[in-house]
């Protein structure tokens, strides 16, 4: 049987690229010894590597289409910068959704949302939880 694919979604933009490696990395080291492969992005195009902004979306979305549930990290500041605003993540999730993927998420601030309840499967206010729903669930 092949393992199911996490893939992981969260921030990149207008965050260091060890603050938004960090939680992928720790999903990762908790998805593999329970049989699930991810695909954190930074693997494929690190920030500042000179990837223009089509070639990372040609191949997010290459990845995408082969993931069986996406994890995203949906904790953002109070307030954010229009530089900083999460567009690719947001995308990324509207178009999963689209694709009938179940997009598990943790947030501190978008659970509310009439837009982010309509397309998230399960919310949670914590990466451990998230993963233990993905874990048990799929």
């Amino acid at each position: 049987m092949a393992k199911k694919m996490v893939y992981l979604s969260g921030m990149m933009d207008g965050v260091s690229q060890e603050e938004g490696n960090a939680w992928r990395t720790k999903a990762t080291s908790f998805f593999e010894p329970r049989g699930f492969d991810t695909f954190n992005p930074y693997k494929i195009h690190p920030v500042n590597e000179g990837c223009e902004p089509n070639e990372i979306h040609n191949n997010d979305l290459y990845y995408l289409d082969r993931s069986d549930v996406v994890l995203a990290n949906l904790i953002l500041p109070d307030t954010i910068e229009n530089t900083k605003v999460p567009f690719f993540t947001i995308g990324e999730l509207y178009l999963a959704h689209a694709k009938g993927k179940p997009v598990i998420a943790y947030t501190n601030c978008l659970s509310h949302r009439l837009s982010y309840k309509a397309i998230i499967t399960k919310s949670f206010t914590n990466l451990e939880d998230a993963m233990g729903y993905i874990a048990s669930i799929y």
